[in-house]
């Protein structure tokens, strides 16, 4: 079994009145150091860091969802297009359409794609110094990690995330899977 390097950030509030953006700021905020100022864990320099995003389920195949891809289907006040864009890939079945792809992530944006991550649960971050990282072939194998054939329908991807398979499949190439929720 391969040697799985994964690490994960939960937020936890026992109070259920809490301001989520202060939470969700002060999480990134705690973690961000951790990951690009700090001697212990930081970042290696031929390392980069990368937001996976995907459409969590299949949705209609129509002119509108093609035209706006996975890019443009976020709000607008998220402003996803300040971090660094890479390509979209789409998936067709049966059950419709799916983009998919990933964002670069630097320290002076982690916190807003730590922001896109806890709003559209389940993305996660993949920390890599591969640079074929954002190409067509490569963001597949990673969906297809990610969300592997439903046993029941054939080829059709899931709709939940198959962390162990994503784990065992990506860290043993040299990978770590960042992952952040959140848990009142």
């Amino acid at each position: 079994m391969p040697d799985i390097a994964s690490f994960s950030c939960i937020c936890k509030s026992n109070n259920w009145s809490i301001d989520w953006d202060v939470m969700y700021n002060y999480c990134a905020e705690y973690l961000r150091p951790k990951l690009f100022d700090n001697d212990y864990l930081s970042i290696p320099e031929n390392y980069k860091l990368y937001l996976f995003l995907c459409d969590s389920w299949w949705v209609p195949d129509t002119r509108i969802t093609r035209y706006k891809r996975l890019w443009k289907s976020f709000p607008k006040e998220w402003q996803i297009n300040e971090l660094s864009l890479g390509e979209e890939v789409m998936i067709t079945s049966s059950e419709g359409v799916r983009f998919y792809g990933v964002a670069e992530v630097t320290a002076s944006d982690f916190t807003k794609a730590t922001y896109i991550l806890i709003r559209r649960n389940p993305y996660f971050m993949i920390l890599t110094q591969r640079k074929d990282i954002n190409t067509e072939i490569e963001l597949t194998r990673i969906f297809n990690f990610t969300y592997p054939p439903k046993n029941n329908i054939g080829n059709v991807a899931g709709e939940s995330i198959n962390w162990l398979n994503l784990s065992c499949n990506l860290c043993p190439l040299g990978d770590i899977i960042i992952k952040t929720g959140c848990d009142a």
